[in-house]
């Protein structure tokens, strides 16, 4: 499993609209944005090829030569070949990246993460995923994320809105008495909700996902995840979505070019999002002179080479794209009360 934080905002594009939005992110037939696992894997062969000295130049183009040294012969058996005449599919698979949790203003609170049932459940969903690929098996227990969201999604109604305490005692607020009392109104825009609470008193250790970005350590998780009704969660994911208008100027009259005023979508920053990287069972020629390689040697490659970032969305120009990519284990529930996994 992989979690991936955005350390800046990031324009997945959908390449064109015909609404107001030149540039959209692109979007699922539900209307959910994400960024897709092509310019995940593509960024990442790119990045590790340059890292790794895989680069040649061929026909005034930079391309990574499978051949060039033993990395490259590895980096192409995990995550496919590229030069013209070569053929096989890539070792690992990645998937695409759904948002989880998503930054948003709030006056009451200040900040908070937005979520919904569709979003936890597609998390869970990728959790077993990568549960069964891995180890040939799932474990739902509650002492592991995707029993602890199980647990969760079955105190969920579709029509009302929550928010999550994880390890919180009574005295801070959140006693067993308030799980279905409000707490007074959250305004997200234009949009008024009033969430009933629902305390937690242990979870598994978020503190991996935690470390991905500087707004969790700030302000952790705890009283701060809101889980959207459904019949809001696609409008206000939308409103979150930062739009930037951009202009190319005329040099010599210091003016907008003609025709050169668009207007960009992009995932806001300190977004949490979540994907899977997996074996496909297909080794390539690569493969087969790469030695031992894996999953485990990606895990590394990315960790160590990259310092687990990475720039996705094409916008590395404008300063905008960067992510954070972290690897999950499951590991035990915290113990009840001491708030490890809701800071």
């Amino acid at each position: 499993m992989v979690f991936a934080s955005t350390l800046t905002k990031v324009h997945p594009g959908a390449g064109r609209s015909p609404g107001v939005v030149d540039l959209p992110v692109v979007r699922d037939p539900l209307g959910i944005w994400y960024i897709p696992g092509s310019e995940v894997k593509g960024s990442l062969k790119t990045s590790l090829g340059h890292k790794l000295d895989c680069i040649s130049n061929r026909n005034n183009q930079n391309i990574i030569d499978c051949g060039k040294n033993d990395n490259c012969k590895k980096l192409c058996c995990l995550l496919g070949p590229e030069l013209e005449g070569d053929k096989g599919a890539s070792k690992v698979s990645i998937s695409d990246f759904y948002p989880v949790l998503v930054p948003a203003p709030s006056a009451e609170k200040g900040v908070v993460y937005v979520t919904g049932k569709l979003l936890l459940a597609r998390l869970k969903a990728l959790l077993d995923a990568a549960e069964t690929a891995n180890t040939r098996g799932t474990r739902n227990d509650s002492n592991t994320l995707s029993g602890f969201i199980e647990n969760l999604l079955k105190s969920l109604e579709d029509d009302k809105a929550y928010i999550i305490n994880i390890g919180r005692s009574s005295s801070e607020g959140t006693g067993a008495g308030d799980n279905n009392s409000s707490k007074g109104d959250v305004h997200l825009g234009t949009i008024t909700l009033k969430p009933s609470i629902i305390p937690i008193e242990s979870s598994p250790d978020l503190s991996a996902i935690k470390g991905l970005h500087p707004l969790y350590q700030a302000l952790g998780f705890s009283g701060r995840i809101l889980v959207l009704p459904n019949n809001a969660l696609k409008a206000v994911l939308n409103s979150l979505l930062e739009k930037r208008t951009r202009i190319r100027l005329d040099r010599v009259r210091k003016t907008v070019a003609p025709g050169a005023l668009w207007t960009e979508e992009y995932i806001p920053w300190g977004t949490l999002l979540a994907g899977i990287i997996v074996g496909t069972g297909y080794e390539n020629t690569y493969c087969k002179n790469s030695g031992d390689t894996g999953l485990v040697t990606l895990k590394k490659w990315i960790e160590e080479e990259l310092g687990s970032s990475l720039v996705v969305g094409g916008k590395e120009t404008v300063g905008s794209g960067l992510i954070k990519l972290g690897f999950y284990e499951e590991k035990p529930a915290a113990t009840p009360g001491n708030g490890n996994g809701g800071s």
